[in-house]
């Protein structure tokens, strides 16, 4: 692999190399189950350690990486590595990745707050606007239009909860079973009592046999879900929410 990249380099004149490894917390996964081969980060390791005219760029979520623990033999390369978090679009951003690429297609919206109702229910979510907007141009070939509705939004809308399960995986994956019922319950709790907040939910909560006496493991669980991205809670103004309406949609 280390010559194989040296004469990639020299063909290339010295220009840089990237090499991309996305979803790479699913190595980790795969060590802690034991499904990988030992040397694989040992090995990855002494590539990077070679001078030659490379950059590395390794995608992973934030629930694996804001959790040393599971870094694993993965250790040593993270910590090496500079953090660039990929956050959720600013709304001049969102309408940009939503507009530009309509016009390429010669596609235009019906009503001008229909990209801003996209950006709304995605939470600026650059994966689930780009899952929309294709749903969207597909549709639209398929019936020979060039005008999209709120209609045709909505249609787009259920298309992706259809597949929820698999388009919410990164945040399904790292729940537990306490924590998706307390999401469930969560749910219920917004669409009963919309004005509600933060302490309310727990002490509706602590009403139930399952979770009764167990105010320190609820709030532990609630800040993990905050950190992967699930929910969003300040304490302070007593409030608690889904982080994005797609995903408290689909657990309808």
């Amino acid at each position: 692999a280390i010559r194989a990249l040296k004469e990639a380099s020299q063909h290339l004149n010295g220009r840089k190399i990237l090499v991309i490894l996305d979803e790479f917390n699913a190595l980790l996964i795969a060590e802690q189950h034991a499904d990988l081969e030992d040397a694989i980060f040992r090995n990855l390791r002494a590539i990077m350690a070679e001078d030659i005219n490379i950059s590395w760029l390794l995608i992973m979520q934030d629930s694996e990486y804001m959790t040393p623990s599971l870094w694993g033999s993965a250790r040593q390369i993270i910590q090496q590595a500079h953090s660039i978090p990929l956050t959720n679009l600013s709304p001049a951003y969102a309408r940009k990745l939503i507009l530009e690429p309509m016009k390429s297609y010669r596609i235009n919206f019906i009503t001008p707050d229909i990209p801003d109702e996209i950006i709304r229910i995605s939470a600026g979510n650059p994966y689930l606007i780009k899952l929309l907007c294709s749903f969207l141009v597909d549709a639209a070939k398929n019936q020979n239009i060039t005008s999209i509705t709120h209609a045709d939004l909505e249609e787009a809308v259920i298309n992706l909860l259809s597949e929820g399960e698999r388009f919410f995986d990164h945040f399904r994956k790292e729940l537990t079973a306490p924590q998706m019922d307390m999401l469930h319950r969560l749910n219920q709790h917004i669409l009963r009592t919309p004005q509600s907040g933060y302490t309310q939910f727990l002490q509706s909560l602590a009403k139930t046999k399952q979770y009764r006496h167990s105010e320190t493991h609820i709030e532990e669980s609630i800040d993990a879900m905050h950190r992967q991205g699930i929910l969003i809670i300040n304490r302070q103004k007593n409030t608690i929410q889904f982080a994005v309406p797609l995903f408290q949609r689909w657990l309808n």
